[in-house]
């Protein structure tokens, strides 16, 4: 191309709708390398017009959008405890050794039989 600027260029022709990876690169704050390497790989939309990528602005921003959305954990639900709770009586303790240590193991109550699940 010689004689235009690529900047007018592009600006011109699609009213501003498309970026060069140097400018997306600079939106995204990352290298023109990662802008690139994505786009070879297909994580952006681009074209590559012979050296040069050019970016369409809104496939670049409905992409990041979708990427954003695939990344979103879900919250996670709280487990609800399986075992019920139960009051443990503990043995009275024998004062040897450090101060503060327990000694003697509590004394756990005999827990209810569980129902059998169904077999599936």
């Amino acid at each position: 191309m010689t004689g235009i600027d690529r900047g007018v260029l592009h600006a011109d022709c699609s009213g501003g709708m498309l970026v060069s990876a140097e400018e997306l690169a600079a939106l995204l704050r990352c290298e023109q390398k990662t802008v690139e390497e994505a786009a070879r790989v297909g994580r952006l939309p681009g074209i590559k017009y012979g050296r040069s990528w050019m970016f369409p602005r809104t496939a670049v921003v409905q992409a990041l959008h979708e990427e954003a959305m695939r990344n979103v954990m879900p919250r996670p639900q709280r487990a609800r405890p399986l075992a019920l709770a139960v009051q443990v009586n503990h043995a009275p303790e024998k004062s040897r050794g450090r101060p503060g240590r327990r000694s003697v193991l509590p004394v756990l109550p005999e827990l209810p039989e569980l129902p059998e699940l169904p077999e599936s």
